[in-house]
């Protein structure tokens, strides 16, 4: 009987011993597994802070190609302004050959130009000044000026003025006004 009593206690004891160890492994278990998660969720978190160290100088020279694009930009727009504005310039240089050309006994003797301002403001002048033997030759000027494709607003002028072997000589100037 006591043996057998001693043997019940040794195996109650190992029972509540091996009950106990199972119990508390659970918790120690699930303790493991989350103290793992987090050991590699900062194992992850130090990698991606070691990579964003080396963004940043991707991000530095992006915002650095971007302030260059912005002044190429600036700088492109400025270019093709300035050859629109020589186009512009060699279109009423051919609108003027043409219309001399148009226009008989008639050269021209001056050619300026500016920038207006005031009442025409936004618009360029051009002065021409020149000869012709003839009125109509004056005319045929102007009206092929007026057909141009630049559709200037023609203002004419002339002084009469003695010519060679008594002809008349008409010295004229006109002013052009178009759009910039």
């Amino acid at each position: 009987p006591r043996v057998k009593q001693a043997r019940a206690q040794r195996l109650l004891i190992t029972s509540g011993v091996a009950a106990g160890l199972l119990i508390l492994s659970v918790p120690l278990g699930w303790w493991y597994l989350r103290w793992s998660t987090v050991n590699d969720l900062n194992t992850e978190l130090r990698q991606v802070k070691a990579e964003a160290v080396g963004y940043e100088s991707v991000i530095k020279r992006n915002e650095e190609l971007k302030v260059q694009e912005a002044a190429l930009e600036k700088n492109l727009k400025m270019i093709d302004k300035l050859v629109a504005s020589q186009s512009r310039w060699i279109h009423v240089m051919e609108m003027l050959s043409s219309a001399q050309a148009r226009a008989r006994d008639l050269w021209l003797t001056s050619v300026s130009g500016s920038v207006l301002k005031g009442k025409d403001q936004g618009k360029i002048g051009l002065t021409v000044g020149g000869m012709t033997f003839s009125v109509a030759s004056l005319d045929e000027f102007i009206q092929a000026l007026r057909k141009s494709d630049l559709k200037p607003e023609v203002e004419p002028g002339f002084t009469l003025r003695a010519g060679a072997a008594g002809q008349s000589a008409f010295r004229f100037t006109a002013t052009l006004k178009f759009k910039a």
